[in-house]
């Protein structure tokens, strides 16, 4: 595996055997051409956090249609909507001698914010479009390839 570092740059692009790893910062895009006869696969496609989702386009032709969006990767845990308190009801007047319970609240889950890693295969000749949310960073591994596994 090899960083690429350029003086005056940020590394941004990794690359490992044939897969390759990007950075794409908020807002931005990055094309990618197939050539007729190659495969583009990508093996993974997240950002973290952010309101809005990334996506993947394909182009052939004249069409384009989105093929795939960014698993959101948060590294936190958000819990859920704590449980309410009871009410508690009137103590009667003939109340018996000794403290009146009290309802204790019960904590509320921690639910998991990770989401599946999906991938894709695009056969050429297509143009990828990688475009990443406004608001969070992307990244992708992929590779072009003459076999489609």
């Amino acid at each position: 595996m090899a960083v690429v570092l350029l003086p005056g740059v940020l590394a941004t692009s990794v690359f490992g055997g044939p897969l390759k790893s990007d950075i794409i910062a908020a807002g931005q895009q990055k094309n990618v051409d197939v050539p007729d006869g190659l495969f583009f696969k990508i093996r993974n496609f997240s950002q973290e956090g952010g309101t809005e989702r990334g996506v993947v386009t394909v182009t052939i032709g004249n069409h384009t249609t989105k093929v795939l969006t960014a698993a959101r990767i948060d590294t936190a845990t958000e819990a859920s909507s704590p449980t309410p308190s009871p009410t508690p009801s009137p103590t009667p007047v003939t109340a018996p001698a000794g403290p009146t319970p009290t309802a204790t609240p019960t904590p509320a889950p921690e639910i998991s914010t990770q989401e599946p890693i999906n991938s894709i295969i695009i056969a050429g000749p297509a143009t990828v479009t990688i475009t990443a949310a406004s608001d969070a960073d992307a990244f992708i591994t992929y590779k072009k390839d003459r076999n489609s596994d």
